[in-house]
């Protein structure tokens, strides 16, 4: 295949494909259009990358002998029972919306392929039946064995049974027990079958691509719209036994159906939501549909969050448990985006509340439920159940479920923003959360990350931060924005913000990620001018507070229109056509919809959605994929160092040298943090760092592509708590060729320098931080004003407790006193 275009953005694109569905051979119209999106990626530092999305197809049968097959790999069809197993083909010239899940090696190929989607008693695509599945999210935990493994993923569905869900008990009649206990108990003429109303889904998978169980939320009520929108899986060990936990949050049009004594959310274990003084404020009870159907506001929306679990070995797809559920919202529109989780009973979730114009002027006062007055988030300065109003503002709300009760609580909960004077002027919503656990320097706490879209253009002045940030690094560009809003979970009634930026031009965020080992690092998904971007922000830890400077922010351009995190086009947000409808308000903020964005253990960042372009990039290696037609999905990884003019690389292989600047590795060394042999392993779930090892330090480059004169900075990623430096030398000069690992006397064993020895000692600063704990940010003077400069930069940190070696290290080590990052190269 010929390499498709370079694109013009200055970051090193590692990676870039087109992901599609070949043209249709069954139906006698090969122009048959069959859009492909995708809605979210993770790349949990395994080497692998799971990406889930909604496509198009014709047929899932065999073609000629040969399986289905997506961007030219094999696919395998849910699980029995039948009919999935045998796959579908609709009538001639039509076509039918489904997932896609996907799993990609270290090299980019595909490894293993799934289509997710479930069946009813007619498959035919008809006005009335609206045969559909669509994706929103994907999770991973890996595990040291595939089997071990667990990918789960979530959305809606149209369907009336999926496969392996959990009225499928295993027994010889598991399929006509399925039918009847889905269909037949309000008769298929009579509820979804006809409406095409969504429920929400989880499915739960192994390394493997095993599907193992699945969940669906609400099939029985004919009443609403619902869809689980992001999730989080994980394994837990409870009393000996290890069993999977899948914490969730969605959206409903009805919180807590009644009216089928089938349906398994029962209404227990709901939260109590704390009062507030606003006038008039009447929070809402998570055990209560919050609509009232005698009034006009009948399909208004509520969130929802909650949690499933079965066995980690041998699940039983009947056994699934659903510990708790909970609706979170007023009377008026609320939906609940993007989660993380914070401990195993703690999450956080990001959303937000609106006030329609067709909401009931009659309504009683049923809110959101917000825990303020609080110090640092004083409560706003409207009646949110004012009739007249109309107002659209954003959520951050933590959660705690308690171990033994399985009882769900709601412990904080803040607003992001300000209605200003009408709906079409101030609005926000929050789109996707990340969680960097101890990683702020108030107190240890969690650090919570929350990106959205905003209309407001002093979203910062409505909190009140901690450190007095009231500016943020970037200014508000309209009329639409993206932010980054940043707060610590202090465990009482509040949510510390601590400090924001913007996307500084008109578009927005719609995903954040980061990786445990980076605590300070952390990549956001956005768009600008219809096509993708991505930036990398660091949080300056001595600066008084958290202030978040931007590394590098870039897009991808292209002729077309990119969508981030991109949705199918049936799902549940969306009117279906008929008179139980009802459309999730978008103020202008563009598609609710979060995530698509993935950090890798090397910090490559890898983003998806989708282009209806023919000169979006696809890029090495040769598998990478270009574009066929109409709308694909698109998957790129960059490493975000600028590659043009001047070139910027790492020593352990990430970034570009585009001269051929040669970086010899001796022996041994491996150019990454170092001593290597104190290193932790890539994956790291949760967060959790041994004592005796080192996370990587990451170093990286703040600033655009260098030049003679250039204003830059370097920073790097600090070290645990248990490893806390007491000072550090900011190595530059030339680099050493071939490096060399640091001499004796001085004991700096196996610590990898890319300095030349002879040199390093006229070119070094040793600086002290302010604190432990934190990471560092060291300006660097204007580059030198000619071209074919090259020099390195490395920081070499003395740890204020010596480690001791771990078992990997040799017998002979002596304690560890001292850590290097990689180096960064520069040549322009």
């Amino acid at each position: 295949m010929a390499q498709g275009p370079v694109p013009t953005t200055d970051v090193q694109v590692v990676y870039s494909t087109h992901d599609k569905s070949p043209a249709p051979t069954t139906t006698g119209n090969t122009n048959l259009v069959l859009p492909e999106v995708w809605a979210d990626v993770k790349t949990p530092g395994n080497g692998f990358t799971y990406s889930v999305g909604t496509i198009e197809v014709n047929s899932t049968q065999d073609q000629g002998g040969q399986p289905p097959q997506f961007s030219g790999a094999d696919v395998g069809r849910p699980l029995l029972p039948v009919p999935f197993h045998l796959g579908f083909t609709v009538t001639p010239g039509g076509k039918r919306q489904i997932v896609l899940l996907q799993c990609a090696g270290p090299g980019q190929q595909i490894v293993w392929q799934r289509y997710f989607y479930g069946s009813s008693s007619n498959n035919v695509q008809v006005p009335w039946a609206r045969r559909a599945t669509n994706a929103r999210g994907v999770s991973v935990w890996p595990a040291a064995t595939p089997e071990d493994t667990r990918v789960a993923i979530c959305g809606e569905t149209y369907d009336m049974m999926l496969s392996q869900n959990q009225y499928q008990d295993g027994s010889p009649n598991q399929v006509l027990d399925g039918w009847w206990r889905i269909e037949a108990q309000t008769g298929n003429n009579s509820d979804n079958s006809q409406f095409g109303l969504p429920n929400g889904y989880v499915a739960v998978y192994n390394g493997n691509g095993l599907l193992l169980w699945s969940y669906q939320f609400f099939f029985h009520d004919y009443d609403g719209h619902c869809a689980i929108t992001d999730l989080s899986v994980r394994v837990e060990t409870v009393e000996g036994q290890e069993r999977d936990v899948v914490t969730y949050c969605g959206i409903s049009t009805f919180g807590v159906p009644t009216t089928n004594t089938l349906n398994p959310l029962a209404p227990r274990n709901w939260f109590l939501a704390p009062v507030t003084n606003v006038t008039g404020y009447f929070p809402g009870h998570g055990a209560q549909d919050n609509n009232d159907r005698s009034l006009a506001n009948y399909y208004q929306w509520d969130g929802i969050v909650g949690r499933l679990r079965n066995a980690h070995s041998n699940p039983v797809p009947s056994a699934t448990d659903h510990a708790c559920h909970a609706v979170v919202g007023g009377r008026e529109q609320d939906g609940l985006w993007g989660m993380a989780e914070l401990d195993e009973q703690t999450f956080v979730v990001g959303g937000g509340t609106a006030k329609v114009p067709t909401t009931s002027a009659g309504a009683p006062n049923v809110t959101y439920p917000l825990t303020q007055p609080a110090p640092m988030n004083p409560p706003p300065s409207f009646n949110l159940n004012n009739p007249t109003s109309n107002y659209c503002i954003g959520t951050v709300s933590v959660f705690v479920i308690n171990a033994a009760t399985d009882v769900l609580s709601l412990v904080n909960s803040s607003r992001v923003g300000e209605p200003g004077t009408g709906e079409a002027y101030h609005a926000t919503h929050v789109r996707d959360i990340a969680v960097q656990r101890s990683a702020s320097t108030f107190s240890q706490r969690d650090r919570i990350i929350a990106v959205g879209a905003t209309r407001e253009p002093n979203l910062h002045g409505t909190f009140t931060f901690a450190y007095g940030g009231a500016v943020w690094s970037v200014p508000h560009a309209g009329p639409v924005d993206g932010f980054v809003a940043v707060a610590v979970d202090l465990a009482s009634p509040d949510l510390f913000f601590t400090g924001g930026t913007y996307l500084g031009s008109p578009g927005n965020w719609c995903g954040v990620a980061g990786y445990p080992e980076f605590r300070d690092h952390v990549a956001v998904l956005g768009q600008t001018g219809g096509d993708l971007t991505a930036a990398c922000l660091f949080f300056d830890t001595p600066s008084g507070g958290e202030n978040v400077r931007r590394n590098r922010l870039d897009s991808i351009p292209s002729s077309g229109i990119e969508t981030p995190a991109a949705m199918g086009a049936r799902h549940a947000a969306r009117p279906s056509g008929n008179y139980r409808s009802f459309e999730y308000q978008e103020f202008t903020l563009g598609p609710p919809s979060g995530g698509g964005a993935a950090m890798d253990g090397r910090a490559r960042v890898s983003i998806v959605g989708s282009t209806n372009s023919s000169n979006y990039p696809f890029f090495p290696p040769l598998s990478s994929r270009n574009y066929d037609r109409d709308t694909e999905a698109v998957r790129t990884v960059m490493d975000m160092l600028p590659n043009a003019p001047g070139g910027v690389c790492r020593t352990d292989g990430t970034g570009i040298d585009a001269t051929g600047l040669p970086v010899v590795i001796q022996s041994g060394a491996d150019g990454g943090t170092s001593p290597a042999c104190m290193r932790l392993p890539w994956v790291t779930p949760n967060g959790d760092v041994p004592a005796d090892r080192l996370p990587r330090m990451w170093i990286d480059y703040e600033g655009p592509a260098p030049g003679p004169g250039q204003i830059a900075a370097i920073t790097v990623d600090r070290s645990p708590p248990a490893a806390s430096v007491v000072g550090s030398f900011l190595c530059y000069g030339l680099p050493a060729n071939p490096m060399v690992l640091y001499p004796n006397p001085l004991p700096m064993h196996d610590v990898e320098l890319w300095i030349d020895p002879f040199q390093w000692s006229l070119t070094t600063q040793l600086y002290f931080p302010a604190g432990v704990d934190q990471s560092w940010r060291f300006p660097l003077a204007p580059m030198p004003p000619v071209l074919g400069a090259r020099f390195t930069v490395q920081v070499v940190a003395m740890l204020a407790t010596s480690l001791l070696p771990s078992p990997q290290c040799p017998s002979t080590m002596p304690p560890i006193d001292f850590a290097a990052s990689p180096a960064l190269v520069f040549y322009y």
